[in-house]
This record gives C-alpha cells, sequence and structure tokens, in this order.
C-alpha cells in the first residue's frame, strides 16, 4: 500500500500543479517527516549556499555541488550543519527538516544537472527547461526530475522500502 504522502504521490510530487491556481508547478520532491528529522548529503560534494534568508515559512536551504548534480535540501530549521565552502561526504548530516506555519515538516528535494548557470529560483523561467517538459518550474533551466533518483537511492539504502513506498 502506498502512503498519501510521499514524494511519488498525494500532491508532493515533481510537476505536480502548485501555485498560482495550478499554472506553476513543483519543482521538487517533498519526503514528509516530522519536524527535527535529520537530513542527510545523498553524495559526497562541496557546500555552495547556505543562505541566511529564509525559503519558505520560515524555513532554510543548503546547496550542494556533487559529483555531476546539485541539490537544494529545502524546508531546513535555520541550525544548519554546514557552512559554505565544506565539504561533505555521502550520509553526512548536514541539517534537520524545520516546521512550517502548520506545524508540518518535509523535506523540499530539488535537483539540477549542474550545467547552468545564475539563481537556483528564477520567476520568469516558464519555457527554457533542458532535462523537464515545457512548464513553469519558476527555476533554472537545468531542472532535473528527482523521482528516479529518489526511487534508486531508496533501493540502494533500504531493499525493503519497496514494499513500503
Amino acid at each position: 500500500m502506498t502512503p498519501q504522502n510521499s514524494y511519488k504521490y498525494g500532491g508532493i510530487s515533481f510537476g505536480a500543479s502548485s501555485k498560482n491556481r495550478g499554472t506553476r508547478r513543483h519543482a521538487a520532491c517533498d519526503l514528509v517527516v516530522p519536524p527535527g528529522s535529520p537530513v542527510f548529503a545523498v553524495e559526497s560534494g562541496l557546500v555552495t549556499d547556505v543562505p541566511t534568508k529564509a525559503f519558505f515559512q520560515e524555513t532554510f536551504t543548503v546547496t550542494i555541488r556533487h559529483n555531476w548534480f546539485v541539490v537544494r535540501y529545502a524546508e531546513l530549521d535555520i541550525e544548519r550543519c554546514v557552512k559554505e565552502g565544506d565539504y561533505v561526504f555521502e550520509g553526512q548530516q548536514i541539517g534537520t527538516v524545520g516546521m512550517n506555519y502548520k506545524g508540518r515538516g518535509m523535506l523540499h528535494f530539488e535537483m539540477y544537472r549542474g550545467t547552468a548557470g545564475g539563481p537556483l529560483s528564477q520567476t520568469s523561467n516558464d519555457h527554457t527547461y533542458d532535462y523537464v517538459p515545457v512548464l513553469n518550474y519558476q527555476r533554472r533551466k537545468d531542472l532535473l526530475d528527482p523521482t528516479p533518483y529518489l526511487d534508486q537511492w531508496l533501493l540502494w539504502s533500504d531493499p525493503d522500502a519497496y514494499f513500503y513506498a
């Protein structure tokens, strides 16, 4: 049985209609977990951004340049375990999940190919994506759908997880 709140179902999957009356698409997979849950790097890499400005509802981000891709780990607590310029290892804790205004927590997992420059959020980008369908994600053009990667990592880290996810 598939849980209602997974990164594939329940309106929190990549590409789901999101804001602006469904004209803006969700640019991440949301992994619903309790606030305070630890967040770990999916692979080794260089921390490129740990902003002090909130990302969404007083939650924060860490961006890591991994070997061939970039991940923005979002909706974290303000207290993060890394700083810009740190090198992290696969499985190293980088922070904890924050709490939104409804008292809920989730890891908002955005993934990029790492082939474009500039900020990850680009509100005017609605048609120049390299790796996903032409829709308004308001993100940088090298945005990736993280679903197949999360599936692969889940299977690699916990072979029994497919019986429950």
